[in-house]
């Protein structure tokens, strides 16, 4: 099973991930958003930070975690590229995030509610969301 996919889009960043879980889900998604904006060369993690987000509902807490892991890589200039979910239910999200210098290669300006949604099909949970690059 592959994680996630770029798909076309005329102006934007449309990805779509993929998960056995829905924890493995907001990893693989938020996965998706470093590998677009980062080149990671190696993965010591140099810092790390427990991340809470909460939500209303599933599509909203994706949207809110994938806001707070590209607030993170900003304000730390840091790629987060190692994701470990501590707990998770339908509104709320609990992470250690593991980062590393990253050399920048692109850049999402924010997470849109533009084409949202999370749905599961058969076993596969999966998402689609855009960036606005």
């Amino acid at each position: 099973m592959k994680k996630y996919e770029y798909l076309e889009h005329p102006a934007d960043l449309k990805i779509r991930a993929f998960g056995k879980t829905r924890s493995e889900l907001f990893v693989n998604a938020a996965r998706s958003i470093t590998n677009f904006l980062y080149e990671v060369k190696e993965t010591k993690i140099t810092k790390t930070e427990i991340v809470e987000v909460t939500a209303d509902n599933l599509e909203n807490l994706l949207m809110n975690w994938l806001a707070e892991i590209l607030y993170l890589s900003d304000a730390n200039h840091l790629a987060c590229v190692n994701f470990k979910v501590l707990s998770m239910d339908e509104k709320k999200i609990v992470a250690e995030v593991g980062m590393t210098q990253a050399s920048p290669k692109d850049d999402i300006k924010a997470i849109t509610y533009s084409e949202l949604k999370v749905k599961k099909v058969d076993d596969i949970w999966e998402a689609i969301f855009v960036c606005d690059i």
